[in-house]
């Protein structure tokens, strides 16, 4: 079982990739086709819905849950039959231009069994690709969320849902930074509350994909320095101050213990990992190799 020692051990699998990972190896018996196209010939019963893939095609996932409704867009990398992801997930992806190649949409979810529902898909888009319900509907995440933790490297490239970065402290410079933001400690003046951003929100990341940034403590005789992480849901963002910025993580390295031979202006390496369902983050002391990692959590921030 996952402890916090063996955090490696729980994967995270999320909704709509976990879905567009089974609908693709469904086979045709196991599926209902709404849509109002002609079935593609050639094809028995025992056929993948990926045989008819071909580098590059497109497919939506639209998960109806309940009480909400999630959509992503899938490309097909081949020949190895990895993932893209081309739209992260949202309430509407049926307005951007590339969404009109689309092959398939796949409709997935508990809610996904209803009648009402299935209807007013098909009279929607079924005319523009095939719309497609795996049989046992209701099981298609779980199923999804099995092949998932098989294979987590299916999806090779993902997109942030949010703008991620550290609050740290910078040179404070006339006509650029608010006044109120003025910080003078030991005659140097400083700029508090400054985001520094890894990556932006709905940029693509390749899987393992890793930023990374330096810093130094503000004065030689830290013995801690505290890194806070924080997300936003817009790209551009100054301050860690600002509206819809949230704290989702800490990074807290301990630098005592070290001799003399440790310089002055010490450097601290900051990395986050990003593309896989989770980001990781770590800080590193140059000098000493120390080091402090951490993952973010989404569940208490």
């Amino acid at each position: 079982m996952a402890s916090p020692e063996n955090p490696e051990q729980l994967i995270i699998a999320l909704e709509p990739e976990a879905a567009s990972i089974y609908c693709r190896k469904l086979r045709l018996h196991q599926m209902i086709d709404l849509s109002s196209r002609a079935p593609v010939n050639g094809y028995s019963p025992s056929d993948t819905i990926g045989t008819g893939f071909t580098q590059g095609d497109r497919y939506i996932v639209v998960d109806s849950g309940g009480g909400t409704v999630d959509m992503t867009v899938h490309q097909i990398r081949l020949p190895e039959g990895h993932l893209k992801e081309l739209y992260k997930a949202t309430g509407d992806v049926f307005d951007k231009p590339e969404v009109t190649n689309v092959k398939f949409l796949f409709l997935v979810g508990g809610f996904a069994e209803s009648p009402l529902l299935q209807q007013a898909v098909q009279s929607a888009f079924g005319s523009r690709c095939r719309v497609i319900i795996p049989q046992d509907v209701g099981l298609t995440i779980l199923k999804g969320a099995v092949l998932f933790g098989l294979d987590p490297a299916v999806i090779k490239v993902r997109r942030s849902p949010l703008t991620y970065g550290v609050g740290v402290l910078n040179r404070f410079v006339e006509g650029k930074h608010p006044p109120e933001k003025l910080l003078v400690k030991d005659g140097t003046r400083w700029c508090t509350d400054v985001f520094d951003k890894f990556i932006s929100a709905d940029q693509s990341v390749a899987l393992g994909e890793t930023v990374t940034r330096s810093y130094t403590p503000a004065k030689p005789s830290q013995l801690v320095i505290v890194i806070n992480i924080y997300s936003s849901e817009q790209d551009n963002v100054s301050f860690i101050t600002e509206a819809g910025v949230k704290k989702c993580g800490t990074l807290r390295l301990d630098l005592t213990g070290t001799d003399a031979s440790v310089p002055n202006r010490r450097e601290i390496k900051t990395l986050m990992q990003f593309g896989d369902t989770e980001i990781k983050a770590m800080a590193i002391d140059v000098a000493t190799s120390k080091s402090v990692k951490v993952g973010i959590d989404f569940l208490n921030y």
